[in-house]
């Protein structure tokens, strides 16, 4: 039986103080032995730069993307 893959999914809205932290919680994080394959975050008309912290994220690692 192969592993189980494990993607992620934020909700965001104004989470500009902490999404960063966040994001490299989950990246760093291991279930079952394994990396997080992908966090999906996804924005609720963010008013402050939790949008442009979550792209730059996703400008330097793959498994992050932005839905906004």
């Amino acid at each position: 039986m192969s592993p189980l893959r494990t993607v992620a999914c934020v909700t965001a809205c104004n989470e500009e103080r902490t999404i960063g932290a966040l994001l490299d919680v989950l990246l760093a994080a291991r279930p079952d032995g394994l990396p997080i394959e992908g966090i999906v975050v996804v924005s609720s008309a963010c008013a402050d730069a939790t949008d442009a912290i979550v792209a730059d994220r996703a400008a330097r690692d793959p498994r992050v993307r932005l839905v906004a």
